[in-house]
């Protein structure tokens, strides 16, 4: 997922000629990505930002054993 956020970020701020065959491959990608995934990564909870609250981006919560488990 890192690889592909960095790909979209490199299409959206980097230099060079945009297409809509570059932008439909890299959706191509997410959507690859997104189904090939396990329910780890389905959120639990989300909210739209909210701009009058001061909230710029969407709330989006998810659960996942490595997330609240430690070793003593």
């Amino acid at each position: 997922m890192l690889a592909l956020t960095s790909d979209v970020l490199t299409y959206c701020n980097g230099d060079g000629i945009k297409s809509q065959h570059q932008w439909t491959e890299l959706m191509e990608q997410l959507d690859a990505w997104e189904n090939g995934t396990n329910s780890t990564f389905t959120p639990f909870y989300q909210e739209s930002e909210n701009l009058e609250a001061g909230r710029c981006w969407p709330g989006i919560w998810f659960a996942n054993d490595c997330h609240g488990s430690y070793s003593s």
